[in-house]
């Protein structure tokens, strides 16, 4: 069967659908990738023909046996670890250490990355391998390392860690003594050591549909988001709204790297293009004054990016006169609204001047905008006060628990969830949150229990709820499962 049997009218309404629902776009020479993939599936699933299959796809939600077959078909994800040798140079030589130097001057040592399209998790356990060797202390480092793609299989390969010779190209001997054991079955392959395995988690999102940033899902503050050779699935309006929110998921002097076939226009308010040899990166420019910037020597700027910091100068120069109390509460909430971080952290000082540190839903916006910035401190000062005007605030309660996740404090943050699941006992993310910190510190029974909680509440949802909030229910749910197979599967191997 090829192009000339299937129908146009069918083949044209699978790929709007796929479009639609997961942004994904198809050129002219990329629809015959779409008919076998789609001829594939039905084939696996049982459907007769490409119009059964489109209407079965229209009932089912995101994340369904099927749609993620079909995705997994379409999208490539062959990679390999150290690809792009020029990024990852820079990465090893100036950027990490550059950042390691700066959190042990200021004795934060925290560091959050984020592979946002991690194919089989190649490049995210590239990166954990260059701080394993950078960081002697590593054991003493809250590390966040977090890779996620579209492709359920592709991360399910990330998660066991099996490689394969061709992906394990670039790995030097040395590395390969140092993080990986050997894997006779994959004819000369690897699979990582569980150390470097302990230090990757890895979970599915759908770029242009999923909401980030967000502390709920630890989406957001990064020092480091790789995101590469994923936009040429996009078409230009859509690459630039995914961009402006992977930027608003950067902490202060946060770098963004794409690929080299990443042929966009990033021209985002606050982002400054740097370059180097061979290469160029992003960054996003402090606004807050909470950090200091890093000391790296850049080339000078691109017109593009200095007509960005022109209009950035512009805004601030705008908002120099202090509004009134009721107009800085309404705007803080809009600006939390629409996940402007990086204004909302600048308006903070301005809110405590004014008086609305007595104003409980004021604070804890201005300490989502400093949490999803990864300035910690100030989130938890902000949401403290918050919790002293409102300390029934579910919200509240919600938030200050994962703080407490991020300063590494886990006792506090096992008593802000209790406190947040007795005021919400029905919060599918508060009950997932707690799992994995009760997983994580070793308490695998109560974990386990609070898993299942989770998995229950949101199977409930996805017979309940309705348009989004099924679909964001339905990929709970997946997640969960991905999660209890992962821990049945490291109970068997211990």
């Amino acid at each position: 069967m090829n192009w000339l049997v299937l129908r146009d009218l069918e083949i044209d309404s699978l790929r709007a659908l796929v479009e639609r629902r997961m942004g994904l776009v198809f050129h002219p020479h990329q629809m015959q990738t779409l008919i076998e993939a789609s001829q594939e599936t039905c084939k696996r699933f049982g459907y007769a023909d490409t119009h059964r299959l489109h209407d079965a796809l229209s009932r089912l939600p995101d994340g369904s046996p099927e749609f993620d077959y079909l995705i997994a078909r379409i999208t490539v994800g062959e990679s390999f670890f150290f690809r792009d040798a020029v990024q990852m140079d820079f990465l090893r030589r100036e950027f990490l250490p550059s950042v390691i130097r700066r959190r042990r001057r200021c004795g934060h040592r925290r560091l959050r990355v984020w592979s946002a399209a991690a194919a089989a998790g190649q490049e995210l356990y590239s990166v954990a391998m260059l701080l394993r060797e950078l960081l002697p202390d590593v054991d003493e480092w809250n590390l966040h390392l977090l890779g996620t793609d579209i492709n359920a299989q592709s991360l399910q390969s990330a998660v066991e860690g099996h490689y394969s010779e061709w992906s394990m190209r670039a790995v030097e001997p040395a590395q390969r003594e140092r993080h990986f054991l050997p894997e006779p079955g994959l004819a000369g392959g690897a699979r990582v050591r569980p150390e470097l395995q302990r230090m990757a988690r890895f979970s599915i999102l759908n770029l242009a549909a999923d909401g980030f940033p967000s502390m709920t899902t630890n989406v957001h503050g990064f020092d480091l988001i790789l995101c590469r050779n994923v936009f040429i699935y996009f078409d230009q309006q859509r690459v630039h709204s995914i961009l402006s929110r992977i930027v608003k998921c950067l902490a202060p002097n946060g770098v963004l790297m794409l690929g080299a076939s990443d042929i966009v226009a990033v021209d985002i308010e606050g982002l400054e293009t740097l370059q180097r040899e061979g290469m160029c990166y992003y960054r996003l420019i402090d606004r807050t004054g909470a950090t200091e910037p890093m000391p790296l020597a850049d080339l000078p700027l691109p017109a593009q990016s200095r007509a960005a910091q022109a209009r950035a100068a512009a805004a601030r120069a705008e908002l120099a006169t202090p509004p009134s109390r009721p107009s800085l509460s309404s705007q803080i909430a809009s600006l939390a609204e629409s996940a402007r971080w990086q204004e909302l952290a600048s308006l903070a000082e301005r809110a405590a001047l004014l008086g609305l540190r007595d104003d409980a839903p004021s604070c804890r916006h201005i300490a989502t905008a400093f949490g999803n910035l990864g300035l910690n401190e100030q989130a938890l000062d902000w949401c403290g006060r918050a919790l002293q005007l409102d300390p029934m605030s579910s919200q509240a309660q919600h938030l200050h628990a994962l703080l407490h996740v991020e300063a590494g404090d886990d006792m506090a943050a096992l008593e802000a969830f209790r406190r947040t699941l007795f005021l919400a006992p029905e919060s599918v993310e508060a009950h997932h949150q707690l799992a994995l910190l009760q997983l994580r510190v070793g308490n695998r029974d109560k974990g386990l229990r609070s898993l299942r909680n989770a998995l229950r509440l949101a199977q409930r949802l996805v017979l309940e709820a309705r348009g989004e909030a099924r679909s964001n229910a339905a990929r709970m749910v997946e997640i969960i499962e991905n999660e209890l197979v992962i821990h049945d599967q490291e109970e068997s191997r211990g």
